[in-house]
């Protein structure tokens, strides 16, 4: 086959290649893209783009540590190890690029297409539309330590739709036939006007402690003190860290925190719920990596 042949070209080559085992081709390439539905890993190599299927059990490594195949983004470099038997991708390790990136997901309409949900204005931020609300932004890699910043601004102060940013979030589920299956979870920073700063956790029996002597009700965790919303740009700030520990601050005030988190990772998500607002500046910072600005001119999609 021609995929067969050219990795076998590959392997032969005087770069870094080299064979693992018998059936096992080693190669240091540079990833395009990747479609986790159909299983496919588009790579650069030698001059040469390809298109390459990968394992139901694709092992996947970022940074040495074990990750997920969703997080590697276009860009990275990655040595990917291909079984010719098998003609199939069996290992990714990649360098991870440091940067950042926001996925579109249409939650119950697959057709949903970006740019009917919202526009990246001239000056770079997010402006959304109106419309049902079933669509969000994620970030590409799962965190578990990190401290996130962004910048938001409602169209008008009166009440409409319940926008969010979640944290600790798993992915949406488009394509499952039932309908709570396609909903993410995470623990949700509530962003309407009266209710800054709430937080709406993952189930009725999410293991957490409010640390500020907050009350909880059921999901329902109320805030530490009420923050007005500017009729100008807001901003808010989440710091998570890998003991649990979670806070929450709107325009530079501490409204509410947790402790003894039960996730230990997950995405980051932004749902707007349908309310025309803006967005701008999201910065990420994990670990000890530097503040990594994840724009909004290049949302990707499926």
């Amino acid at each position: 086959m021609k995929m067969l042949c050219l990795m076998i070209a590959l392997a032969c080559t005087s770069l870094t290649s080299t064979v693992a085992v018998a059936e096992d081709v080693k190669v240091e390439v540079e990833i395009k893209s990747i479609d986790p539905t159909a299983r496919t890993i588009t790579v650069f190599h030698n001059g040469k783009t390809t298109q390459l299927d990968f394992s139901r059990k694709v092992e996947v490594t970022i940074k040495g540590a074990p990750g997920e195949i969703e997080s590697i983004l276009p860009g990275d470099k990655a040595t990917v190890v291909y079984h010719k038997e098998l003609e199939l991708v069996t290992k990714v390790d990649a360098e991870g690029s440091g940067k950042e990136a926001w996925k579109f997901w249409g939650i119950f309409d697959q057709d949903l297409k970006p740019d009917a949900a919202f526009v990246c204005a001239n000056d770079g931020s997010l402006a959304c539309f109106p419309s049902d609300g079933g669509w969000c932004l994620t970030n590409q890699q799962e965190l578990s330590e990190f401290t996130f910043s962004i910048e938001f601004k409602f169209q008008s102060l009166e009440e409409g739709g319940h926008p969010f940013l979640s944290v600790l979030s798993t992915l949406p589920n488009p394509k499952s036939s039932d309908r709570k299956q396609k909903v993410p979870h995470g623990i949700e920073v509530q962003l309407s006007p009266s209710r800054l700063g709430e937080l709406r956790l993952p189930s009725d029996n999410f293991i957490c402690q409010p640390s500020l002597g907050q009350g909880r009700e059921g999901r329902k965790v109320e805030r530490s003190r009420n923050v007005a919303a500017k009729d100008d740009w807001n901003t808010l700030e989440v710091v998570v860290d890998n003991r649990g520990n979670m806070t929450v601050k709107i325009n530079d005030i501490t409204v509410n925190a947790l402790s003894k988190v039960e996730a230990n990772k997950g995405h980051i998500l932004i749902f707007p719920s349908g309310r025309p607002m803006r967005f701008q500046n999201a910065v990420l910072h994990t670990g000890t990596d530097s503040k990594v600005s994840i724009p909004f001119d290049e949302v990707m999609s499926e």
